[in-house]
C-alpha cells in the first residue's frame, strides 16, 4: 500500500507495516508536511520498548499519543503531525 495518496492535508498522518527489505517488516509513520511526506521508521529497543527519534514508549499507542501531545514537537519536518489517517 502507497501512504502518500492517502495523506491529503499538512499535519495527516499514517501508521502502516511496510517491507523494509525482503523478509524484514517494519512499522512506518508517514507523515504530510508542507515539504511533501516524511516517513519514519519504528524501531524497538531490546527492553521491549518502542521509538522513534528519541523518545521511547511502552507501546506503539503511546509513543504516538505523546507524540501527538507534546508540547515540543519532537518529530522534524513534521511540526503539524495532528491529523490520523
Amino acid at each position: 500500500m502507497d501512504a502518500e495518496p492517502l495523506l491529503k492535508r499538512e499535519g495527516d498522518f499514517l501508521l502502516r507495516k511496510t517491507e523494509h527489505s525482503p523478509g524484514m517488516i517494519v512499522l512506518a509513520l508517514s507523515c504530510k508536511t508542507e515539504a511533501g511526506v516524511k516517513h519514519f521508521m519504528i524501531n524497538q529497543d531490546p527492553d521491549g520498548t518502542f521509538y522513534f527519534e528519541h523518545h521511547h514508549e511502552k507501546s506503539i499507542a503511546d509513543l504516538i499519543a505523546w507524540h501527538l501531545w507534546v508540547e515540543i514537537n519532537p518529530i522534524p519536518f513534521c511540526a503539524e503531525a495532528r491529523g490520523p489517517v
